[in-house]
């Protein structure tokens, strides 16, 4: 059995398509998550950088605020919490939201908008948001590992001429 294995996994093609299974059922495993538990990664330095997983998405989004922060120093978060509780800006805190663009399709949805805040202090901010569903991630991976893993190799087949034309074989 050992030799058939070393058989099977001779080249990189089935190698890859190996670990490409693997990270799709990662991707599963994060995707079936993500419908209990929200997590949220953070960075705030005058801008607020947030990548968050939840409810079966993607989110990448940038908020530029109108005034810098009065504390200089950067902070970084990672937040869990139960995705049917989990609220970030509080539903009366924004007053006004207007998208300047905002494109949708197969579920990515792109997007800037101005936003004013009142909670926790008053500020005007510009949101940039990319959202995609995990599951446009995850079924790519594993269409590509099994084409990986189940592509056979073309045989060449003998030919009858001499491979160089230019030598006699008399």
């Amino acid at each position: 059995m050992g030799h058939a294995m070393r058989e099977f996994f001779r080249g990189w093609r089935r190698k890859t398509g190996s670990m490409l299974v693997l990270f799709a059922c990662a991707l599963m495993v994060i995707w079936f998550r993500s419908y209990a538990i929200s997590d949220d990664l953070g960075y705030f330095f005058q801008n607020d950088y947030r990548l968050t997983i939840g409810g079966g998405q993607l989110s990448w989004s940038r908020t530029i605020h109108s005034f810098p922060f009065p504390d200089p120093d950067p902070e970084t978060f990672w937040q869990t919490v139960w995705w049917k509780t989990a609220k970030y800006i509080p539903a009366d805190a924004v007053t006004d939201h207007k998208y300047l663009s905002k494109y949708e399709l197969s579920g990515i949805e792109v997007s800037v908008s101005d936003q004013r805040l009142v909670y926790p202090v008053a500020d005007s901010v510009r949101v940039s948001l990319w959202r995609v569903p995990l599951m446009l991630l995850i079924v790519p991976v594993t269409l590509l590992s099994a084409y990986l893993i189940l592509w056979m190799r073309r045989r060449a087949k003998p030919s009858d001429q001499p491979t160089n034309p230019n030598i006699n074989s008399n």
